[in-house]
């Protein structure tokens, strides 16, 4: 039996530091979506589905970290702004 040698690698979306950072997204948006559901408010509960799913749609963790970042930018600018 030949074995190919060289690096391992994991399949795309299966690295640890990917891994950690979505569930760390998904944690966070998970809990703004219970926060807002339980009381109806609207910014958050939008917020919160939106960083469970982010971490489903792309393989790198900079860029779910960065997205995410902006994302929970723009609510806490919503939020001050009266909505």
């Amino acid at each position: 039996m030949v074995v190919a040698s060289g690096p391992e690698t994991s399949p795309p979306g299966l690295e640890a530091d990917t891994l950690v950072v979505g569930l760390l997204v998904s944690t966070i948006g998970f809990s703004l979506f219970l926060y807002g559901k339980k009381q109806g408010r609207l910014p958050q509960a939008i917020t919160g589905l939106v960083l469970m799913v982010l971490p489903l749609l792309s393989t790198n963790a900079w860029l779910v970290a960065g997205i995410s970042a902006v994302t929970l930018l723009a609510l806490r600018t919503a939020v001050r702004a009266g909505h």
